[in-house]
């Protein structure tokens, strides 16, 4: 991924600042603002696993499952910047089966 789109993927996400003609800062946020927001996440993804997680099927379960695997290989390489992408990937196999377009489309 070139420089310049993940900086902007990242300033898109609120974790660094973009200045024309001088660069990026990283955004510090607190230990409380970090919470919060793996709080918030976490309702969230419990409640969009709570639909699609009963009419997952075997072939569903094995991507899945290959993700993580791929997940624990870069982060063994310490290859942070494509365990985002493989992480992404993950958490849209496991929402696949519930088939919700919208959801789909937000979470990308």
């Amino acid at each position: 991924m070139p420089v310049c789109e993940a900086l902007n993927r990242r300033n898109d996400k609120g974790l660094v600042q973009l200045t024309n003609n001088k660069g990026a800062v990283v955004i510090k946020h607190s230990l409380d603002a970090v919470g919060e927001v793996f709080d918030l996440r976490r309702l969230i993804e419990l409640d969009l696993l709570r639909r699609p997680i009963p009419k997952m099927i075997t072939n569903y379960f094995a991507l899945s499952n290959k993700l993580v695997k791929e997940m624990d290989a870069l982060y063994e390489a310490n290859n942070v910047a494509r365990w985002d992408d493989v992480n992404a990937k993950y958490h849209c196999s496991l929402y696949t089966a519930e088939n919700c377009k919208f959801t789909d489309e937000l979470l990308k």
